[in-house]
């Protein structure tokens, strides 16, 4: 039995003949013509594929790695044991923590299976903040009541480290497009602090999970553009919680193996605790969010 690669060398061979036996009858009809007509277009085509590679190929693994400039913004209110309310206060206007912080951030995705639909993602970055200020009012925070001229010390931490899998609906060379399921945990801490009798700390990891859709488009085989869209949504007894996680990045890939990226994430997050009856260990509101500037390198395969 010939092997694929003979029938295609043969192909224009089988056309010749055919043709030549078409013409040395009388009579020739259309069906014979369109026949032709075909078996001229599949040589061609199968010519065409093996003469021609796609200059387009998918990674199966990378890892970024570099620095993200983000302008933040946070706002809490801590029930109150005595009052049973709390008070609303802006963490960078009241407690004076900086607006813009430049952390490192890490992302390292592997994509698996002979058809490159399965890939599974990790993500790590953190902000890191604590500030001195002498108030120039009265500031209630939970318990606790900080009067004008009170040096405070405050610190605010928020950590998020992400996993998710993702499946590509839909893929051909240059677009694909990925629904994604994703688990964030969010530890955050904060803590504000005049002397040792007078303090207000919480700590609390939030592990969220997310749907969401991430779409690949290449512009040309080093140039492609990336977008992310992850949600979160959900109200269980005195819990309520919410997330938005969006991103657009352009990567330009001048070497074989490495690569640079820039791009645009904003995110927003609110959890809301009403009564003892979850986990975690706060009563009060947390709404936090960013938007910034990521640049990185990137290694691939």
């Amino acid at each position: 039995m010939a092997s694929s690669t003979q029938a295609k060398q043969s192909c224009p061979i089988f056309a010749f003949k055919y043709a030549k036996q078409l013409f040395m009858k009388k009579g020739i009809v259309l069906t014979n013509l369109l026949l032709l007509f075909a078996i001229s277009q599949i040589c061609a085509h199968n010519t065409q594929t093996d003469t021609v590679k796609s200059p387009f190929k998918w990674e199966r693994f990378s890892v970024n790695f570099g620095g993200f400039l983000s302008g933040l913004s946070s706002d809490i209110n801590l029930g109150s044991k005595q009052l049973g309310v709390g008070v609303s206060i802006n963490l960078e206007n009241a407690l004076g923590l900086e607006t813009n912080s430049t952390v490192l951030r890490s992302e390292v995705d592997y994509v698996w299976g002979k058809s490159l639909r399965h890939s599974s993602r990790f993500t790590y970055y953190g902000f890191y903040r604590s500030a001195e200020k002498v108030l120039t009012e009265d500031l209630e925070i939970g318990d606790e009541i900080y009067y004008s001229g009170t040096k405070l010390t405050s610190k605010f931490n928020l950590e998020i480290f992400k996993f998710d899998y993702a499946y590509a609906l839909f893929m051909d060379e240059r677009i694909k497009l990925n629904a994604t399921l994703g688990l964030f945990f969010l530890p955050i801490s904060f803590s504000t602090s005049a002397d040792e009798n007078s303090q207000t700390a919480f700590s609390v990891t939030a592990p969220l999970p997310a749907i969401g859709f991430r779409t690949y488009y290449a512009v040309t085989p080093k140039f492609y553009i990336i977008q992310n869209l992850e949600l979160f949504y959900m109200s269980v007894g005195s819990f309520t919680g919410s997330m938005t996680d969006l991103s657009l990045k352009a990567e330009y890939m001048p070497w074989n193996h490495f690569g640079l990226g820039a791009g645009l994430n904003s995110y927003r997050l609110e959890i809301t605790k009403t009564g003892p009856d979850t986990y975690l260990d706060f009563e009060g509101t947390i709404q936090t969010g960013y938007t910034g500037l990521m640049f990185y390198v990137k290694y691939f395969f």
